[in-house]
């Protein structure tokens, strides 16, 4: 039978799927989804059967948790014309006027926004150099949309003086008798002037204070005029310098408030003195030249000092020549070589050796250096004593080297003896 050239071109170009690799893998694949498809089904008609049912997918949700809006509190700040009060401060507070919360600002357009707070009824009060606003007691919950109205104040400031109407610098003045957050405090300039600001009427009086001075309250509504405060000068501190033996010590140096205005004086012969009243609150101290200094206590207001000054040290030992015998023609001083500070006067202490012995009492505890000096003898200087109090060091040895003749006389002898010693041996020559 006679086959057409048409069919004989498509018989030859058709190529069944599993005479071509790539035709295998895609029936491969077909058979394996196939496979896989009856595997659910079967797994689901088995799962039917048997009474189990898939749980059903939980949708996700975007729901937020529960906003706490309702536990804040919120609103707006004007000034006495009605105008937005930008940057007040706004405080929550509870109903006896403590602080339950950090204090907020208002922004350009007044607006504040305080919590969550935990509390069921609160107060809000705001400050601002326009003014002082306080509302009533309010639930939390309905304190979302607040708008408080400043009232103006006027402002607290003055003068503080002394009995003498002459300023007092640093004087404290404090603003008291309201609620915490409405305290204020400042301090006088060198012209003893100060400035509290504006201050709410439920603040009844001020309180000022200055060292030296006796403290006074002073009513508020004198001090909102201007008003001079007046402060009276506080008694003198008294004191007395002892020693161990409470025995009085005259000539001592006492210093107080050494760290900014130090006060000084000296112990008369009864060991009494004095300071100015200013030095309350201040640390103290005595020393003498001849004692220990004394320990340092806190001045208090009205209370009697007494310092007491712990005995001195001392030093002894014995000058010797190079043989190690007792020199009695030196003199021993001091030179400072460290230390506690000490008074200058022992530069000025010598001892003349009798015997060759020597010793200082009544020296403040520290480390020293002495130096002693004998006719025709270099000086010697000691190694460094430490002396505490009450305490003595002994056996303290200072060795002079041997005495250095002329070096002119070594010459004029030398040049004298040895003529004669070449004469002997000539005349026993001659001889």
């Amino acid at each position: 039978m006679a086959i057409s050239k048409r069919s004989a071109a498509r018989r030859t170009t058709y190529t069944p799927a599993d005479a071509h690799p790539a035709g295998k893998r895609s029936g491969r694949l077909r058979l394996l989804a196939i496979a896989i498809g009856g595997l659910g089904t079967l797994a689901i008609w088995n799962s039917s059967r048997a009474g189990v049912t898939a749980a059903p997918r939980t949708p996700v949700t975007s729901e937020k948790p529960a906003a706490r809006e309702d536990l804040g509190v919120a609103g707006r700040i004007l000034d006495p014309v009605g105008i937005p009060a930008r940057w007040a401060t706004v405080r929550a507070v509870s109903p006896d006027g403590t602080p339950i919360s950090r204090p907020a600002s208002t922004g350009v357009d007044g607006r504040f926004k305080i919590g969550p707070l935990d509390a069921k009824t609160v107060r809000v009060v705001a400050e601002h150099e326009a003014g002082i606003v306080e509302s009533a007691e309010i639930p939390v919950s309905s304190a979302r949309n607040l708008v408080l109205v400043l009232e103006a104040v006027p402002e607290a400031r003055g003068r503080v003086l002394d009995d003498r109407n002459r300023p007092i610098p640093r004087a404290t003045v404090k603003a008291t008798g309201g609620p915490a957050w409405l305290e204020r405090i400042a301090i006088t300039d060198d012209r003893g002037n100060f400035a509290l600001g504006p201050t709410s009427a439920s603040v009844r009086s001020l309180v000022v204070w200055a060292g030296g001075f006796e403290t006074a309250s002073v009513p508020l509504g004198g001090v909102r005029a201007g008003a001079d405060v007046h402060l009276t000068r506080s008694r003198p501190i008294a004191g007395v310098v002892v020693d161990s033996w409470n025995r009085p010590v005259a000539g001592a140096l006492i210093q107080a408030c050494r760290d900014y205005e130090m006060e000084r004086t000296i112990s008369d012969r009864t060991g009494s003195f004095q300071l100015p009243a200013t030095v309350v609150g201040c640390t103290i101290n005595a020393r003498h030249p001849r004692f220990a200094g004394s320990e340092p206590l806190t001045i208090r207001s009205g209370a009697p000092i007494t310092l007491h000054l712990a005995p001195g040290g001392s030093i002894e030992g014995m000058v010797l020549d190079e043989d190690s015998r007792p020199l009695a023609s030196a003199s021993v001083g001091f030179q400072i070589f460290g230390g506690h500070p000490v008074n200058m006067d022992l530069l000025e202490r010598q001892f003349d050796t009798s015997g060759g012995l020597f010793r200082f009492d009544d020296l403040p505890p520290g480390t020293y250096v002495l130096v002693a000096k004998a006719p025709d003898r270099e000086d010697v200087t000691s190694d460094p004593i430490d002396v505490g109090p009450g305490k003595t060091v002994r056996g303290v040895p200072i060795v002079f080297a041997p005495a250095e003749e002329p070096k002119g006389e070594e010459k004029e002898g030398e040049t004298s003896s040895e003529p004669h010693e070449e004469s002997v041996p000539e005349q026993q020559e001659e001889s």
